[in-house]
């Protein structure tokens, strides 16, 4: 009598004490797992983007066509491209890239108000064009350059070089007209 009872409170505490591991586990792997989700912040859609952008790409040519790339805070990427048809018809496609850490994201938006672009008008696209802006509550402000006769200041260049380069290689996550959501198909910047 007496040996059985010992050997069932001792696998009744060994159950408990295994039960109360596993639901401890599980509490704290959720609870990082949320905290890790809520350190990117908000997420935001194509159709409803927060006031913060740095705005970047390329455009004109033969095509007149426009690369826009859209950074937000969050590390956030939004594609638009825009393809002139005829007069003046314009179509319209907006992609979300793949994310970068947000961390990265904030030394861009670093950069980006040390170059001052507010206090700086320049406007000579030429032919072939880049740009770069920043649009905050404040600020809706972007340069563009590529004439060849008027150079664009070296540290616009070389952080709007920064930015393409940190866009290559990218996947779109959410194409248009799609919930957001994986796709399956090999699609890279």
């Amino acid at each position: 009598g007496n040996l059985s009872f010992h050997s069932q409170t001792s696998s009744y505490i060994w159950l408990s004490f295994i039960n109360r591991f596993i639901m401890r586990t599980i509490l704290l792997v959720g609870c990082l797992l949320l905290g890790f989700s809520a350190c990117r912040g908000p997420m935001y859609s194509a159709d409803q983007l927060p006031n913060d952008q740095i705005l970047f790409g390329t455009g004109g040519g033969f095509s007149g066509e426009v690369n826009k790339f859209i950074l937000l805070q969050n590390g956030q990427i939004f594609h638009e491209n825009y393809k002139p048809y005829g007069d003046k018809s314009t179509q319209r496609v907006v992609q979300e890239l793949e994310p970068m850490p947000k961390k990265v994201a904030a030394e861009f938006y670093l950069r980006m108000d040390s170059l001052r672009l507010d206090k700086y008008d320049f406007f000579r696209p030429g032919n072939m064009y880049s740009f770069m802006g920043l649009q905050t509550e404040l600020i809706d402000h972007e340069v563009r350059w590529g004439a060849p006769s008027y150079p664009v200041r070296e540290d616009v260049e070389d952080l709007h070089g920064s930015l393409m380069e940190a866009i290559k290689g990218r996947r779109i996550i959410v194409k248009p007209g799609e919930e957001k959501e994986e796709t399956e198909e090999g699609a890279y910047y």
